[in-house]
């Protein structure tokens, strides 16, 4: 009689403790899957941004970071839009001036000169002094990147015109 009623009193402790196993279980499994799915949130943005600067990185500033949203990921990738943008605006100036310097250049070279006219400079000086300046921007800008810290394209100096 006694060995029954303390295992009566031993089941209901078993079944007791199974519960609560079961129940810690279950919500750690929720808790984990909840995680997962909050941090896969966190990362995907990341992702993205991080694919679309490799792009920039190997001279394609057209690709834009889709972000939905109103927080600082969103914020992030505006800014991020918006500098990629103003890269591609930089750099098709520099080239379209270096075009120009070069094309200004090439006619400049055709035209005859008239020997101890005037103490005038020299077409071709003015351009040199023009493509100095380009140089001396675009310089500025990779060493202000530098410094900064942030990764900058390949060999940076093929953008600069000698």
């Amino acid at each position: 009689m006694v060995g029954s009623v303390i295992s009566l009193a031993y089941s209901e402790y078993y079944e007791l403790r199974n519960n609560y196993i079961l129940i810690i279980a279950v919500t750690l499994i929720f808790v984990m899957a909840a995680a997962y799915w909050i941090a896969t949130l966190f990362i995907k943005p990341l992702k993205s941004l991080g694919a679309t600067s490799r792009l920039m990185s190997s001279d394609d500033f057209t690709g834009r970071v889709q972000i939905k949203g109103k927080d600082e990921f969103a914020e992030l990738g505006a800014a991020f839009n918006q500098m990629s943008a103003q890269l591609s605006l930089l750099l098709k100036r520099v080239a379209s001036s270096a075009n120009r310097v070069q094309s200004i250049s090439v006619r400049w070279k055709s035209i005859p000169t008239i020997p101890n006219v005037l103490p005038i400079r020299s077409p071709s000086q003015e351009m040199s002094n023009s493509v100095g300046g380009i140089n001396r921007n675009v310089e500025q800008s990779v060493t202000m990147i530098e410094k900064q810290g942030k990764p900058c394209l390949p060999d940076c100096k093929p953008w600069i015109i000698r």
